[in-house]
Formats: structure tokens, C-alpha cells, sequence
């Protein structure tokens, strides 16, 4: 992700290389690794904030594959500055 090397490319790597994975295969790979390792993780952090008393919460767009049309967003949540 750090190299910012979008899935067609990818594949195209992996075909010199005499790997023939589809991108569709490797959409799949970041998907299930995300189910897998981050799902648990949004879970605990989901149930940790919804006991707080006091919940602070932004919205933040970002430009999805440095597009100027492709738009996407993020929430950030963060409990209040006294809470234990």
C-alpha cells in the first residue's frame, strides 16, 4: 500500500513473473485480510467507544487514487479528554 501500486499493475508484475494473479484475486486477498485482521480490532474499538460518556467524532474527505473525481471519506472518533 506504502508504494501505492494499484492492483493492474500488480498483476502485471506478477504475470512478468510468471504468476498469473488476477487483480480480482488480489482485491480479494486485501479484502479477506481486512475481514480477517481488522475486523476484530474495529469491533473491540466500537464497543470500547460506545461505553464513553462523551464521544467526539470528524469526517475527513479524501481524493480516492489522486482523482479529482473519485471522492471518498473517513470518520476519526475519539472519547472524551477525562475519561479512564
Amino acid at each position: 500500500f506504502n508504494l501505492k501500486v494499484p492492483n493492474y499493475r500488480q498483476e502485471s508484475d506478477w504475470e512478468k513473473l510468471g504468476l498469473p494473479i488476477s487483480r480480482k484475486e488480489i482485491a480479494n486477498w486485501h479484502i479477506k485480510s481486512a475481514q480477517y485482521y481488522l475486523k476484530p480490532l474495529y469491533s473491540l474499538l466500537s464497543d470500547i467507544l460506545r461505553e464513553q460518556s462523551v464521544l467526539h467524532a470528524d469526517e475527513t474527505s479524501y481524493r480516492v487514487l489522486e482523482s479529482d473525481t473519485n471522492l471518498t471519506y473517513f470518520w476519526t472518533f475519539l472519547s472524551g479528554k477525562n475519561e479512564e
